[in-house]
């Protein structure tokens, strides 16, 4: 009986010292937060940037990328990159792959030129961001994006979070079906006949009305119920084939087109810098703000940290498939669950390899 004691006791000094160990590093307690709210805002973090799993290879492999290959890609580029911003700058900024840098990629890098494309391959397309991910590696060592940061204007860097939130909102109204295209005025709206735009207006009813009530789980709880209705009334179709996990985009790129097409190289790499500028400042402006990170003077503490984790995960992505990793604008929907200064520091990392432990199975449709 005394030895079960002690094993007891021993279990439970060393789980009394992992725990203190990780308040001290991650300043879990001085934050107000507690390990149960750190989990769940980092479980609310993964679910609502998840979706960049397969909509990421659905807009890659309009350039030819292989589907498998890219999702393999992401989960596993949006993980190193959580990791490096949680254990490196020891912030609760979630980061992956960008939407705007996926259109940019396929219709603008390697779209056809009769479309105002460069008709790059996306080999030399990768090629691209690496160069644009090692200039913004090369820029953030001597701290001239913390520079830049400061000499943006209030305005702007406070417009380009909330900015960025309406694109993303815009793509899910669209896939969603409750706006369409229209020739006349480019939007109208998509009507209830479907099932996609009745669960989308659902799950967004709910979510509005939970965190009406101060519901902390209130995003999560809203989307596991869409997700559930989805595959109860079959609105998710079933997949017809299985996603098949291989590596031929991994270190496939290819740096003499760039030579021979050096004048559009050049703009093409000068695009996505500042295209990766302005989202990574104004995303951790929007994020820093909601999260209570930001100082008086409107800074960032440990910004330089939080720019080079950025700039290592462009570069990553460049090497393994995807596109650059910003700062993305899903961390403060989790703060916002466990209240001020209360989210997720390295928790969406393990989470964002979790699809390649799944069955994997891709839908039949282009919507996630």
């Amino acid at each position: 009986m005394a030895t079960r004691d002690g094993v007891k006791g021993k279990q439970e000094r060393g789980r009394v010292r992992a725990m203190t160990t990780l308040d001290r590093f991650f300043g879990i307690e001085e934050a107000g937060s507690t390990l149960r709210r750190e989990i769940v805002g980092g479980l609310t973090t993964f679910v609502t940037m998840s979706y960049i799993v397969f909509v990421q290879p659905t807009v890659l492999s309009i350039a030819g990328m292989d589907f498998g290959s890219v999702v393999l890609a992401t989960c596993l580029s949006a993980a190193v990159a959580c990791f490096l911003m949680g254990l490196i700058a020891r912030y609760p900024f979630a980061l992956a792959p960008g939407m705007g840098e996926n259109f940019l990629f396929a219709f603008t890098i390697c779209g056809a030129a009769a479309y105002g494309g460069m008709e790059f391959s996306w080999q030399a397309g990768l090629a691209i961001v690496l160069i644009s991910g090692l200039l913004f590696l090369f820029l953030s060592l001597f701290r001239t994006r913390e520079r830049i940061m400061g000499v943006f204007p209030s305005c702007l860097k406070n417009a380009i979070g909330p900015a960025i939130g309406l694109f993303i909102a815009f793509i899910g109204l669209q896939w969603g079906g409750l706006v369409k295209l229209n020739q006349a005025t480019m939007v109208a709206l998509g009507g209830f006949h479907s099932g996609p735009a009745l669960i989308t207006a659902v799950g967004v009813l709910l979510i509005a009305a939970l965190m009406a009530w101060r519901v902390r789980a209130a995003i999560l709880i809203g989307i596991l119920a869409c997700s559930g209705l989805a595959w109860i009334f079959k609105v998710i179709p079933a997949p017809e084939r299985s996603i098949e996990f291989n590596t031929s985009t991994f270190f496939r790129l290819d740096f003499v087109a760039l030579i021979e097409q050096w004048d559009k190289a050049l703009i093409a790499i000068l695009l996505f810098f500042f295209l990766d500028l302005f989202d990574t400042v104004g995303t951790l402006v929007g994020v820093g703000k909601q999260a209570g990170f930001m100082r008086e003077d409107d800074t960032l503490p440990r910004a330089g940290k939080a720019f080079f984790c950025d700039a290592a995960g462009t570069c990553v992505g460049a090497l393994l498939g995807p596109l650059p990793s910003p700062a993305t604008s899903r961390a403060p929907r989790a703060s916002r669950q466990a209240r001020a200064r209360v989210s997720p520091r390295v928790s969406p990392a393990p989470a964002s390899s979790q699809p390649l432990l799944l069955p994997p199975s891709s839908p039949s449709s282009g919507r996630t």
